[in-house]
């Protein structure tokens, strides 16, 4: 098939488990349809990975060439493959960044993540159809943002759960993640560069996605060290 959209999805992981590798394996299943569908998607595994997902991202960018999108995803992120990669490449049209899960507010004065934490002061702004599991320790869903009236809307910062890049970032050379960040507030910190710096545009797709984790990062002091470094960088009294 000619005139074939290419595009890659980089599933990224700190553990080296059986699940990552069944993961890849169902993905890699769903190539044939999605070629179907007009799109060349390349899915690359990056296990066991020691480096910061900033460091990681930033070298993958700077190597990719030839493409019309990139998305950086979780190893314990799943939903329909060749449904996200179709409705990525229709919505690249009116979005830079689209993700899964975003807000249209924040409030940085408070925490930059008070979106995401479950605050009832931002339930109306959440969007996306997000379940966000704690197997370790319920194991039931933690919340869900769904508002079933919405298929896609523009938002101003998304979850780095899933994060999709269109041709426009991937040629930008001048944007990039900032390596200050090696697991939190880097998605926080690139959605704010791309929409204040180079006035890019964030969406939101909704689609059914299971996260099989809830962010337990934000209950260690890496995160808090991370929150200083992100509020001094962004002027946050």
């Amino acid at each position: 098939m000619d005139n074939l959209k290419k595009i890659e999805f980089h599933v990224v992981s700190r553990d080296d488990h059986i699940l990552l590798a069944q993961k890849l394996s169902f993905l890699k299943e769903n190539i044939e349809i999605v070629k179907r569908q007009g799109i060349d998607l390349n899915v690359i595994c990056h296990q066991n990975n020691k480096k910061g997902l900033c460091e990681l991202y930033n070298e993958i960018l700077s190597k990719s060439e030839g493409l019309d999108g990139i998305a950086f995803m979780h190893g314990d992120v799943d939903f329909n493959i060749p449904i996200i990669a179709s409705r990525c490449i229709e919505e690249s049209e009116n979005f830079d960044i689209i993700g899964l899960a975003g807000t249209k507010k924040i409030d940085l004065h408070v925490s930059p993540l008070s979106w995401f934490t479950g605050s009832k002061d931002f339930e109306e702004y959440r969007y996306g159809k997000i379940t966000h599991l704690d197997k370790m320790a319920t194991g039931e869903s933690f919340f869900n943002y769904y508002k079933p009236e919405v298929k896609e809307t523009r938002v101003c910062c998304i979850d780095g759960l899933f994060i999709y890049l269109n041709k426009s970032i991937i040629e930008n050379k001048e944007l990039r993640f900032d390596e200050h960040f090696k697991y939190d507030f880097y998605d926080l910190d690139f959605c704010m560069q791309a929409a204040v710096n180079h006035k890019m545009k964030i969406g939101v797709i909704i689609e059914p996605t299971i996260h099989e984790s809830v962010g337990k990062s934000i209950l260690t002091e890496n995160f808090h060290e991370y929150e200083k470094i992100f509020k001094e960088k962004w002027e946050v009294q």
